[in-house]
């Protein structure tokens, strides 16, 4: 952190200062052969440049092109995911939206601050495309119930190993140790293997694609057989203190009472929380287009956003046994969680 701008540092998200390590510490001489500033560097990383840093102007338009709803980083894994996962759900147009990129300077309009990346009216298709397909990739293939149910079965195979003192987690998930001792996802599934017999049937769960079924599959479904508004909140917030390791325990208390309710073991039942934040009006705000000279407006003013994305913003999914879907809906209706 010597001689990094304090409050910028303060900001960043720990996955982005561990980035600025790696490089500063493996990728030192490579830098400097390339007579580049490894500070400068950082600083884009992390999404802002400090103003009194040489060609402010420069550099801080860089950042928003590395750092914003609609950065280079969403743009790859949008295109990417879209056509690796085979969903095809639309195609953005790169290099329209690239010849569409405009500046615009702070004084002339409030909504921008300093030197503004914003894109001009060309865009407004593009842009139309790639709200609808980063949120349907979200809704339709990152949140589908299969993806949420492994994610959960690794989060709580974590988790058995940090109860049984498997995983040391100050020493395990300290951003030091992923970068001096190279631990990756690899390091991770290798470690579940060893310890298979202590993950019981959460292991073989995940091993053996032997998964439990969930009780609805979407929005759609989970509303017809939840109808009751009041039981739907509850379970959304109870769902919410599973992402929180000081609350995740309400949350296996109340699994535990269903478990003993329908006579099944531990591990044959899960509830989890699987929102996202979609390009709703709240977030296009921050995505400008100039539709007129010097006069932006942002994608909420033009009703550019995803509706379904945002009816999906939060959701909730339970996995049960097979064949116990019916009974456990009806026990969560009649026995709702109190939280």
């Amino acid at each position: 952190s010597k001689g990094f701008d304090p409050t910028i540092l303060a900001n960043a998200k720990p996955h982005e200062t561990s980035s600025c390590y790696v490089i500063l510490r493996h990728f030192k001489d490579r830098i400097a052969r390339l007579r580049l500033d490894g500070k400068i560097i950082c600083y884009l990383i992390l999404g802002s440049v400090p103003s009194d840093i040489t060609d402010y102007d420069q550099y801080h338009v860089m950042a928003q092109i590395l750092n914003s709803k609609v950065d280079v980083d969403r743009l790859d894994y949008v295109l990417r995911d879209n056509f690796m996962t085979g969903v095809k759900i639309g195609q953005i147009d790169i290099d329209r939206l690239i010849f569409s990129y405009d500046l615009m300077e702070s004084n002339n309009h409030s909504k921008c601050s300093d030197v503004c990346l914003l894109y001009n009216y060309r865009a407004l298709s593009v842009i139309s495309s790639y709200v609808n397909i980063r949120d349907s990739l979200y809704v339709w293939v990152y949140k589908h119930h299969k993806v949420v149910y492994t994610d959960m079965l690794l989060k709580r195979m974590i988790e058995k190993l940090i109860r049984n003192k498997i995983i040391n987690v100050d020493n395990y998930f300290h951003p030091d140790t992923f970068i001096n001792c190279c631990y990756d996802d690899v390091s991770l599934l290798n470690l579940i293997r060893r310890n298979k017999d202590e993950l019981g049937d959460l292991y073989l769960q995940w091993k053996n694609r032997r998964y439990l079924k969930s009780c609805w599959k979407n929005v759609f479904e989970y509303e017809e057989k939840i109808p009751d508004e009041m039981v739907r909140k509850s379970l959304m917030d109870l769902s919410r203190k599973d992402t929180l390791p000081r609350t995740s325990h309400i949350v296996r208390s109340y699994e535990q009472s269903i478990c003993n309710f329908l006579n099944l073991d531990d591990d044959l039942f899960h509830i989890t929380y699987a929102g996202f934040k979609p390009l709703g009006p709240r977030e296009v705000e921050e995505i400008l287009i100039k539709v007129k000279p010097d006069v932006p407006k942002d994608l909420k003013e033009l009703s550019i956003y995803n509706p379904l994305a945002e009816k999906v913003r939060n959701m909730v999914f339970m996995y049960v046994e097979d064949g116990y879907q019916d009974k456990c809906i009806e026990y969560i209706k009649n026995n709702p969680p109190v939280t």
